[in-house]
Formats: C-alpha cells, sequence, structure tokens
C-alpha cells in the first residue's frame, strides 16, 4: 500500500514544478518586452532619476531646455540649428514700407507697377503705402486719354513726391466773368459763341438760401441744352436735379459767406459745346411747399448774394 502513494507523491511534486517554471518564463518575457519598448535602453528608474534631476536644476533657477533633456543617440532628439531659427524668422518679417505723396492738375486714374491704385480728382493729392523698392507710376487721365508716367526709388519710412504736371486746356484764353444770381428762380443761361471747350471757373462769391436760418451755400447745378428738372428731395420740396454738370458742394451748409466762398473757389468744370449751344446755371434752393405748391412758394426770391466764374477757352479738340 504504501508503494502506490509515494508514486503519485512523486508525481504531484513533479506538476507543481512544472506549473513554477511556466510562471517564471512567461514573467521574464514580459519584463524583456516592457524594457525593449523603452528609447535607448532607459528603465523606468532612470527616467525617474533625470525627471528629479531637471526638476531639481530648475528650482536652483538653471533653466533647462526640452531638447536638453533628450538623449543625444537618436536623431529625433537634435535640436534646430540657429541658422534654421533665422531662416524661419525671415521668411515671416514683413516687408519694409515707405510712401509716395502723388499729386496731380487733372482727374484720372493712378496705376503702380501696371495695377490700378486709386483714382484722383483733380488738383488733389493722395498718399500711397508701398513696399520699399523700385515702382513705376502712371496716370491715365479721363479727359483726351493722355497718360503720363514716373519711375520712383522709395525707401523705408521715407515719403518720395511725385508731381503729375499735365494739364488740360493749358492754353486755355479768358473769356469774360459771369454772375450767377440767387435771387433767380430761372437761372442764368449762356450761349456759346463758337466751338470748343469752355472752362468755367469759380472765382468768387456765395448765398445765403434761407436769410432767417444762416444757410451758406456754394453749389451751383448746370444744365446742358435743356430746361431745368425740378424733382422731390429733402421735406418733399422740388429742387433742381438731375443736372449735367455741378460745381460747389451740393447738399452742404456753411457758417458764413467766407467759409462757403473758400471751400468752393478754384473748382471748375470744363464742357465742350458747340457754336450756339447753351447752359443753364442755377442755384440751389426749392420752388415748392411742403405740398408740392409751386404758384404759392418761391424761396429764391429772398435770397443774398451771388457768385462770379470767369470763363476760359480752348482751342478746338484741345
Amino acid at each position: 500500500m504504501k508503494k502506490p502513494l509515494i508514486i503519485v507523491s512523486v508525481i504531484l511534486i513533479i506538476l507543481i514544478l512544472a506549473i513554477c517554471s511556466v510562471i517564471l518564463l512567461v514573467s521574464g518575457t514580459e519584463v524583456k518586452e516592457q524594457n525593449a519598448n523603452k528609447p535607448d535602453g532607459e528603465t523606468s528608474i532612470q527616467k525617474e532619476d533625470e525627471s528629479k534631476s531637471v526638476a531639481n536644476m530648475e528650482t536652483e533657477g538653471i533653466r533647462i531646455a526640452p531638447d536638453e533633456v533628450r538623449t543625444k543617440d537618436t536623431e529625433k532628439n537634435k535640436k534646430i540649428s540657429p541658422t534654421q531659427d533665422v531662416e524661419i524668422v525671415a521668411a515671416f518679417r514683413e516687408p519694409d514700407k515707405g510712401y509716395i505723396e502723388v499729386s496731380v492738375r487733372e482727374s484720372g486714374e493712378l496705376y503702380i507697377d501696371d495695377n490700378l491704385c486709386e483714382v484722383i480728382g483733380a488738383r488733389q493729392k493722395k498718399t500711397i503705402i508701398v513696399e520699399a523698392g523700385n515702382h513705376s507710376l502712371e496716370m491715365r487721365y479721363f479727359k483726351n486719354s493722355k497718360q503720363e508716367s514716373c519711375n520712383v526709388t522709395v525707401k523705408k519710412d521715407i515719403t518720395e513726391n511725385v508731381d503729375f504736371t499735365y494739364e488740360f486746356m493749358s492754353n486755355r484764353v479768358f473769356l469774360k466773368d459771369i454772375r450767377i444770381d440767387s435771387t433767380v428762380r430761372n437761372g442764368f443761361r449762356f450761349v456759346a459763341e463758337f466751338e470748343g471747350y469752355y472752362r468755367f471757373f469759380y472765382k468768387k462769391g456765395s448765398y445765403d438760401a434761407w436769410p432767417a436760418g444762416a444757410c451758406f451755400k456754394n453749389s451751383i447745378f448746370i444744365y446742358k441744352n435743356k430746361r431745368i428738372i425740378w424733382d422731390k428731395g429733402l421735406e418733399n420740396k422740388l429742387w433742381p436735379s438731375q443736372s449735367d454738370y455741378i460745381i460747389g458742394g451740393i447738399g452742404t451748409n456753411y457758417e458764413s459767406f467766407e467759409s462757403a466762398e473758400k471751400d468752393a473757389v478754384g473748382d471748375y468744370v470744363d464742357v465742350y459745346l458747340l457754336k450756339n449751344d447753351f447752359l443753364i446755371f442755377i442755384t440751389e434752393d426749392t420752388i415748392s411747399n411742403d405740398a408740392g405748391d409751386v404758384a404759392a412758394y418761391d424761396t429764391y426770391s429772398d435770397n443774398v448774394g451771388a457768385i462770379t466764374l470767369s470763363v476760359y477757352t480752348g482751342e478746338k479738340g484741345n
């Protein structure tokens, strides 16, 4: 009876030893796999020590860049060189800027480097911001399709002045002065004595369109070969509208005769007329009450003041 029990005991011991061997083998494999996944053979203990070292150095006032913590053996831990830093900054740096102040005598379109930049009115100045360097400028005038160009070199934060000198009707000849009375609701009629261009130049004067309330103005409506067109405007009253030309500031009220005159002197329009063509000039006011009753209402009659225009002529086609 004892012999079978001994045999069973031996078998159990062998099984227990086999199971222990398997467990130890599996545990060893997992440890190797964990170590293999750590970069450059670092262990968790090494990582912890390195982190503590960095924390201690930063506590002592020594700032460590992230790149310096990395190991030196791997390509991914190489730092960007100073040269690369400069190239990156240069790529995003704003270009240097300068200024061009353009003045003209006639209205037209300003092109810079063959690109439309601004529409500039007669006798105006414009300041344009451009990149520093060489630029080509061209004015394409509305009258007679004339063009004028130049080249300019712009430096950083420096203003370069460009004065375009083309002037329409440069050979103009004074013809006469005409007076536009603000009290006349039918306006002033001008008849061309010959064919050609006529310039009507604001010489002096202004008017008060509402003496009771001090409504000083400098505006003139001009109609070519047609009657004055009256239309409903402010407060449903009838005002001059749809004119062919305008001189002065339509709809603008000033504080005095002097301020209204000062703001308009030098303004002008150029009109091409055939012989016996006519223009009608009229100041700005209304001819009806709120109900549109023209017969019972005429504010032109109580206006004060007048405007004088100088008339110049030029050669045909100039």
